[in-house]
């Protein structure tokens, strides 16, 4: 968001102002994430999980105002990097309570009455509640994968290299020709019968499908821990009485 255009900066409410903008502090838990190629950045929020996106002016703002300088040094600052915008005193206020609703600003702020994010934990009632108001989608969470991932970040940033993903593509494409070569050519048909499998067959089939699903859904977590997207759990899901990972 672009700042607006100007209203000069008054001598008589800049001491109260300064005061209040001198004190504020960023949460220091607060991890900042550059994105390629743009001038925009993201601030995760480690213990809520939100993302909130920053434009380059409003990240170089929320540095300089909450690094304890003066105001009108701020906003000179601000017009130096920025000249084609006009900052002011009223934007910056703005902006200061929306970091203060987003709940980025240290509980030592001045005019930040709420206390932080915390990771929600729903009583067993609350889960019974849940289970019995969506039957048919039920959801057992097994553990946190946040460590493993962590330790697997290597392997997802092979995985998603420009170069592995190109191999990926063109050897799903060449295998798929080939299979479907072969079917046509020998006229077998793509429909399974399964009437012909019997006892070990399906439980064989119960297997590869539990594999299949859970490389799927692996797949998933290594995309978060690429991109640096919380994984908070990884755990079973009854979609219409279907198990899946």
């Amino acid at each position: 968001m672009s700042a607006s255009p100007s209203d000069q900066l008054t001598s008589d409410r800049l001491p109260s102002e300064q005061f209040e903008f001198e004190r504020l502090q960023l949460r220091p838990d607060i991890e900042w994430i550059a994105q390629p190629n743009q001038s925009k950045w993201v601030a995760r929020d480690p213990l809520s999980g939100a993302y909130f996106y920053f434009s380059e002016i409003e990240y170089v703002a929320a540095k300089l105002l909450c690094g304890g300088g003066r105001v009108d040094s701020v906003i000179k600052q601000l017009r130096l990097q920025f000249p084609s915008d006009h900052f002011t005193l009223a934007w910056l206020r703005s902006f200061a309570s929306r970091l203060s609703a987003a709940q980025l600003l240290s509980p030592t702020s001045p005019h930040v009455s709420q206390s932080l994010a915390k990771t929600k934990k729903h009583s067993t009632f609350q889960s019974v509640l849940k289970i019995l108001a969506i039957p048919l989608i039920v959801r057992v969470p097994l553990f946190n994968p946040a460590r493993l991932l962590d330790k697997f970040r290597w392997l997802a940033t092979f995985l998603f290299h420009p170069l592995t993903c190109f191999a990926v593509v063109a050897t799903s494409l060449i295998t798929s020709a080939v299979v479907l070569g072969n079917v046509l050519e020998s006229g077998v048909s793509l429909l399974p019968n399964f009437s012909a499998m019997k006892g070990d067959r399906w439980l064989l089939l119960l297997l590869c499908y539990a594999i299949v699903k859970s490389l799927h859904e692996l797949g998933h977590s290594l995309a978060c821990a690429r991109f640096r997207v919380d994984c908070q759990e990884i755990g079973l899901l009854f979609l219409y009485y279907t198990p899946c990972f």
